[in-house]
């Protein structure tokens, strides 16, 4: 990782690229990486919706003002590993019905009030003009929807479960990652948890 970054600060540095960062950096590796790195990762893309908040991994990238984008927030429905487990979450369906909004603009309208950049898409144009409606427009019209504090105390209760696994990562042979304990250090996932030492 830390040769890849150095090659990635050249690429920035000689105007190849406008920007620089990483995807699915755990908290360990994120912090390892600012060790070193002469350039802060403008961003970090990974897994997080109400059922995978990564609390600890948004507090260390607002801390050192890395973009923390959230990567299926919807649940990464169609997808092999994908659940309709967020978007039928109670928690979540019950803060939609009491805004009069859809479950997905109930987690995008979470997302952005946490200052996470949610990574939606949908080929449906109802859809996409629901999550667009998600935000918050009210400084050009009348438009207005916030969660209130409760949700969010509501949905910081959920029980937290990770959706993708990526256990094709891992292997004796190719991998650096030999386990998903390697691959995720050590991080919640299932019904599982191995504690590391808070950074």
């Amino acid at each position: 990782i830390p040769a890849t970054w150095e090659a990635m600060e050249e690429c920035f540095r000689k105007g190849l690229a406008k920007a620089i960062g990483v995807s699915n950096f755990s908290t360990k590796k994120l912090h390892d990486l600012l060790q070193h790195a002469k350039i802060t990762p403008a961003v970090d893309q990974v897994e997080l919706h109400p059922l995978w908040q990564q609390g600890q991994l948004t507090d260390l990238c607002k801390r050192n003002c890395v973009q923390v984008i959230a990567w299926s927030p919807l649940g990464g429905l169609g997808k092999p590993w994908g659940s309709k487990s967020v978007l039928e979450h109670p928690v979540i369906q019950e803060i939609a019905l009491k805004h009069h909004k859809s479950p997905a603009q109930a987690i995008i309208r979470w997302l952005t009030e946490i200052h996470v950049a949610p990574v939606v898409k949908s080929y449906n144009s109802q859809t996409l003009l629901e999550n667009i409606n998600s935000f918050d427009f009210s400084f050009i019209n009348s438009f207005d929807f916030s969660l209130a504090d409760e949700d969010h105390k509501r949905i910081e209760t959920i029980a937290q479960e990770r959706l993708g696994m990526w256990d094709a990562l891992c292997n004796f042979t190719t991998s650096p990652y030999k386990s998903l304990f390697e691959l995720w250090d050590g991080e919640i996932w299932g019904d599982l948890f191995w504690a590391y030492p808070k950074i």
